[in-house]
Parts: structure tokens; C-alpha cells; sequence
């Protein structure tokens, strides 16, 4: 299988999705749809593709280099894909949000961890903010480290950091009619919902993807 699939994965969803850079790049969507199932494509096929989703091609052939043409490569001295981690704690109990957080560090991960752990070829809208209290042990533990997808907004039945009413959540969410359920995995902690006319104090930032812990 060709090593590529989720770099052109990452790249089309980001480009408006198979139909769209079918239409840019003269490509068939059935092609796309192949390249994407892990067959390879050809160089000139995915010239065509790099082309009309601004995509740098060394990237999206090897894995080499960064993600866009014109982009400084997330990496270290040591060519680790690095992660931003933010000045802001998480609740996992009552909530702080801290507006324009300055960026505390960044934090190394391998590509091998970020392809087989995050099925990811790139950082890109990944960041790391720290865990502050204990209502979603034993998921997440005081303190712990919190990677959060940024560019996973859509909502489903999963752990979401979110701020609501100026405060800043990581807590589960879930569906409910006209609303969203907001539920911790502590059994201490009761769930509360946020019904359609608290929306406008509402906004998802990401859904959690990895949690590192102390021990």
C-alpha cells in the first residue's frame, strides 16, 4: 500500500474534499477515490494534485519538508514534528480561560507516533494544553497533557475541549434534541446541558485525540 494515503487524505479534506480537487486538478474522482484506498499514484497525477490544493509536492510524494509551500516545517534541530503547548489550563473541574494564550513550549512526537497513533503526517492544528482537576478521571488526570485536533470540530459522542460562558472545558459531549449534553467520566461530577438558547456562549475548540500522564 503506498505510504501516502494520508497525506493526500489531510490534503484533500483540507481542499474542500474529492469532488473539488477533482475539479482543479483534472484528476477523476475515481482516481482520487483509488489513491485514497492505497493505491499509488503517478508522479505527474500527483504533480496535478499538489498543484491545485497548494500543496507542496516533495510533501505529499515522501513525507519530507512542511505540508504547504512556503510554510516553515514544524520540526526541531532534530526533525520532530513539534506541538504547541499553550500557557492555559483545561478544566476538568470548574474552568479558566485565558484569551491570546502565549505559547509555553513546543513538544517533539515522532513521525512514526504521529502516523500510526494519529493517522497524521503533520502537526498542523494540533496543540497541548494542560489538565486542571479531576472530574474526568480516570480518562484524564489532574495535570496530565491534552492533545487537542483543532481542526476536528464537528461534534459527535466524544471527549471535545470547549469554552462555554468564557471558560475553557474539556468534558464529553454529547447530542441531545435542541441541546448538548456536557458529561464527565468522574461519577462525583453531574452532567449539565447546554440547551439551543446557550449556543451563542458556546464554541468548540477541538476534540481531544491523546492524553499523557503522570504516573
Amino acid at each position: 500500500m503506498w505510504d501516502g494515503t494520508i497525506r493526500l487524505k489531510e490534503v484533500i479534506e483540507e481542499s474542500g474534499g474529492v469532488s473539488t480537487v477533482s475539479s482543479k486538478s483534472g484528476q477523476s474522482v475515481s482516481s482520487i477515490n483509488n489513491w485514497l484506498r492505497g493505491t499509488e499514484p503517478k508522479f505527474t497525477a500527483l504533480a496535478d494534485i499538489a498543484a491545485a490544493t497548494k500543496a507542496n509536492l516533495n510533501w505529499l510524494a515522501t513525507g519530507e519538508g512542511p505540508m504547504r509551500i512556503g510554510e516553515e516545517a514544524q520540526m526541531d534541530d532534530d526533525h520532530f514534528p513539534c506541538v504547541p503547548r499553550y500557557d492555559v489550563s483545561a478544566s476538568c473541574g470548574n474552568g479558566v480561560f485565558v484569551d491570546e494564550a502565549p505559547i509555553l513550549d513546543k513538544i517533539p512526537f515522532t513521525k512514526d507516533f504521529m502516523r500510526k497513533k494519529l493517522a497524521r503526517s503533520s502537526t498542523e492544528g494540533l496543540i497541548l494544553l494542560d489538565a486542571d482537576g479531576d472530574s474526568m478521571e480516570p480518562t484524564i488526570h489532574d495535570g496530565a497533557l491534552i492533545m487537542v485536533d483543532t481542526k476536528r470540530t464537528n461534534l459527535t459522542s466524544a471527549i471535545y475541549a470547549f469554552t462555554y460562558d468564557g471558560a475553557l472545558f474539556v468534558k464529553r459531549l454529547n447530542h441531545l434534541p435542541d441541546a448538548l449534553e456536557v458529561k464527565s467520566d468522574n461519577k462525583e461530577y453531574s452532567p449539565f446541558v447546554i440547551d439551543k438558547h446557550q449556543m451563542n456562549a458556546f464554541k468548540v475548540i477541538g476534540r481531544v485525540v491523546w492524553v499523557g500522564h503522570m504516573i
